[in-house]
């Protein structure tokens, strides 16, 4: 007769497992629901944030400026994702872009006056040797 054992999961350790397990999920759901051309199912913004990072970090551009327009029609723009996306512009040589983000940063009152985006703005630039355009300030 076999023996089944079951997995203890210590207290401290459950907010990270259930976390995992819904980013998991998440991307899964997205990945579906992307390729049946349906929109973007309501998620935290934590995971959304990861899964735009994750886009950019595995060099699907196209996917996460995707996701970042969907996030733009249902209103849950975030400096996190706003920096992401910015990054995304840089690494994707897609300047235009990147000066379409710049005025959306600068049409917000929230968001004109932060400092790591308009330093990220300003990096944007000068990787294009694009000075005039980096003096935002």
């Amino acid at each position: 007769i076999p023996i089944r054992k079951k997995m203890i999961i210590h207290r401290s350790t459950r907010p990270v497992i259930l976390r995992i397990f819904s980013n998991s999920l998440f991307a899964l759901n997205y990945s579906i629901k992307t390729n049946n051309q349906s929109k973007l199912p309501w998620t935290s913004t934590e995971s959304t944030n990861q899964l735009l990072k994750t886009l950019n970090n595995r060099g699907d551009y196209e996917r996460a400026f995707r996701l970042f327009d969907n996030l733009i029609k249902q209103n849950n723009i975030n400096i996190k994702a706003l920096l992401t996306i910015i990054d995304t512009c840089i690494r994707s040589n897609q300047i235009e872009r990147g000066r379409q983000i710049e005025l959306l940063v600068n049409q917000s009152t929230k968001w004109k006056n932060h400092i790591r985006l308009q330093t990220s703005l300003i990096n944007m630039y000068m990787k294009y040797q694009m000075i005039d355009q980096g003096k935002i300030f």
